[in-house]
């Protein structure tokens, strides 16, 4: 007869021990839901690449040739979501910015609408690009368009009369927004020169092809980290929540 093997004792375990099991990581919630404003430009399969090579995985909708007060109101009809994110067809995001985005807003939440930069090539400076807005304070305030047709501008004056102030991060650069033909970034120059008030500096004649600046949305961090220094995507990104 084979002798019977003797049953090892767990050690740090006394006898009839049980060992607790290990504690559960709790995922944040998922928050988002994202909008793709789409007016048929070639760019726009760039822009959807980007998307569908989120490290986070969210609904997208894509809401073609829509007035954008009126694309504004469809996002908040169709939302299933605490906030909707509007995404251009001129965004290339990095593929974390929506994670970033997410886990910035599960440990903010209530706020209003939440926006970081994107870097422009054409003008060679950060613009606020990408927002995200608060599904329920928004249905209560609803959107409208200033004489341009913009929202911006009005958005931020009515959050300031309701009390519901949004959370800016000037800092961190998300992705890049993307140059087009230099005579649509004309048109676009003289749109935002009425607007601002104020001459918009034109830095490149010939922008840069629309695959390049694919690729550099991919190395936004370290251009972040170059312009601005320290910032919170980056620390987020590089460390890898």
């Amino acid at each position: 007869m084979k002798p019977k093997k003797k049953s090892k004792k767990r050690k740090g375990l006394s006898s009839g021990e049980r060992r607790a099991p290990a504690p559960l990581l709790v995922k944040p919630r998922k928050m988002l839901e994202v909008f793709l404003f789409s007016n048929g430009t070639e760019c726009t399969k760039w822009a959807k690449r980007c998307l569908k090579e989120q490290t986070l995985k969210c609904g997208i909708t894509v809401v073609n040739r829509v007035p954008l007060v009126h694309a504004m109101r469809v996002c908040l009809k169709l939302c299933c979501r605490h906030y909707f994110v509007k995404v251009d067809d001129d965004m290339f995001l990095h593929p974390r910015a929506l994670e970033f985005y997410n886990h910035m807003l599960n440990h903010a939440e209530g706020v209003s609408m939440y926006a970081c930069c994107l870097w422009d090539f054409f003008r060679e400076t950060s613009v606020f690009g990408l927002k995200a807005y608060h599904v329920d304070i928004f249905r209560g305030l609803g959107f409208r368009a200033d004489n341009l047709g913009r929202v911006d501008r009005t958005i931020l004056e009515d959050l300031k009369g309701n009390g519901s102030p949004p959370l800016l991060d000037g800092r961190s650069l998300v992705g890049v927004h993307a140059a087009k033909s230099a005579e649509d970034q004309a048109i676009s120059n003289e749109v935002w020169s009425k607007a601002n008030q104020r001459r918009v500096r034109r830095e490149r004649s010939q922008p840069r092809s629309y695959k390049d600046q694919y690729r550099l949305s991919r190395a936004c961090i370290g251009l972040s980290s170059k312009v601005f220094g320290k910032s919170k995507f980056a620390t987020y990104a590089q460390r890898g929540y």
